[in-house]
């Protein structure tokens, strides 16, 4: 007969499930990149400041910063909160009446009739003394119209005061995406941009000991070997954190130990998935990223080789890229290899849809390097499930690498060819947004 596995919180005697996956408020941690994020946004939201941007890594806290942030506002803000932002100017509009309360009748679903609609509501909130918190969730995820829509919104004010304010809430990838020149003039009116970054060695000690003591128990046992490979594994990333412990405190139990030792941590990890790549590769991406935005001048001598060495990793040694300015088109082509692997020579390819975004990794999720408009040639390097591997150049004319959908691609020798001599990254194409 199969001994049952204990239920840790009677066995430990805990009031309260101590290291709970969902944001509670009342298990809020002040650490110093909390805090300090926490005062600076009140600051600004108490000021009426316009722009606002809260970054960090998946699993920082900012989920649980942002429910504490919206209990504490005073009486004279009214808050839309966006948590779907990958819609269009026009979703944009329908999701911010609908989190106003706003009804929409089916014949005022035009843009501008909705745009006069929100106006009208803005404007009778400022009669009553009060503004508009607009709160965008995943704010990485934003087309570039809609951000400019967004900005056009902050623009509705009184002679004395402004009426809209705007906090965007994201992965550090939001930064690459506010770096795109098209955004130049929002990015002027952000005020307020802060970062939340992971708890060190002593806030992880000091978070698991905050929170086993608002359970009902400050003395349970914890080894500082323990602590010590519980800090390596998570990186100070609070949800890995408590995904960790609640763990470990079932094996623990399970073992029938009244603390916790190394070996429950280790076991405890093998039952449980790898959480990807973590902030470590999320930060590669971010480094690629500005490298192929052309920033990698603010790092210094050191940075441009490592930016070069991690191209070449990424390229591999076999293409080169020619770029003919006196006509504008972009020609790619290949260096000969001693190898008869047509693949790794590169395919040439052409962009087949009205535009397309071309990732650091084979992931939707993944931080867009550039956009690609139709008939931008590529040429396809590798591929893997439903991405291929492709070399562009992007709107700076710098040669980078990336992976596109292969539904976006036309891939084959015949593919020179038909590329269009009008359209190339970086501008335009018939005011449509990446897919």
């Amino acid at each position: 007969m199969t001994q049952s596995v204990p239920d840790y919180l009677n066995w430990f005697h805990f009031k309260e499930q101590p290291f709970r996956m969902s944001p509670d408020p009342d298990f809020f941690f002040p650490s110093r990149a909390h805090k300090q994020a926490m005062d600076v946004l009140n600051y600004g939201i108490s000021r009426g400041e316009g722009f606002m941007v809260l970054s960090g890594h998946a699993g920082t806290g900012k989920t649980m910063l942002l429910r504490l942030l919206l209990q504490g506002l005073r009486q004279d803000k009214q808050v839309a909160l966006i948590v779907t932002p990958a819609v269009s100017p026009k979703g944009l509009m329908n999701l911010l009446l609908e989190e106003l309360g706003v009804k929409i009748p089916p014949e005022r679903s035009e843009l501008a009739l909705l745009l006069k609609d929100f106006q009208e509501h803005i404007l009778a909130l400022a009669q009553t003394n009060k503004g508009l918190l607009i709160v965008v969730d995943e704010a990485q995820d934003l087309p570039l119209e809609t951000l400019e829509q967004l900005r056009l919104l902050s623009n509705i004010e009184t002679g004395k005061k402004k009426l809209i304010q705007i906090l965007l809430v994201g992965q550090p990838e939001i930064k690459n995406l506010l770096a795109d020149p098209r955004l130049c003039q929002l990015t002027q009116r952000i005020v307020i941009n802060e970062e939340l970054t992971p708890l060190d060695e002593q806030e992880t000690t000091d978070y698991i000991r905050f929170r086993l003591s608002r359970a009902g128990r400050p003395d349970l046992p914890v080894s500082q070997s323990f602590l010590a490979a519980l800090y390596k594994r998570t990186r100070g990333l609070p949800r890995l954190i408590n995904r960790a412990m609640d763990r470990a405190l079932l094996m623990a139990a399970a073992a029938g130990s009244k603390g916790l030792e190394r070996l429950h941590l280790d076991q405890a990890l093998s039952t449980l998935p790898e959480p990807g790549a973590g902030i470590e590769t999320s930060r590669f991406k971010d480094l690629v990223s500005r490298f192929s935005l052309g920033k990698n001048l603010a790092y210094g001598g050191a940075g441009c080789m490592l930016g070069i060495v991690l191209c070449f990793f990424l390229l591999g040694t076999n293409m080169a890229s020619i770029v003919h300015h006196g006509t504008g088109k972009i020609k790619t082509e290949t260096v000969a290899q001693n190898t008869p692997d047509k693949l790794s020579k590169g395919i040439p390819g052409v962009v087949s849809v009205k535009s397309a975004r071309i990732h650091v990794m084979p992931s939707k999720k993944s931080s867009v390097l550039t956009i690609a408009w139709a008939g931008c040639r590529v040429v396809v390097l590798d591929e893997m499930g439903k991405w291929y591997k492709v070399m562009a150049q992007n709107k700076d004319k710098k040669t980078i690498t990336g992976w596109l959908l292969k539904t976006q691609v036309e891939r084959g020798l015949s593919a020179a060819n038909s590329f269009s001599r009008k359209e190339d990254m970086g501008s335009r194409h018939n005011g449509q947004r990446p897919i």
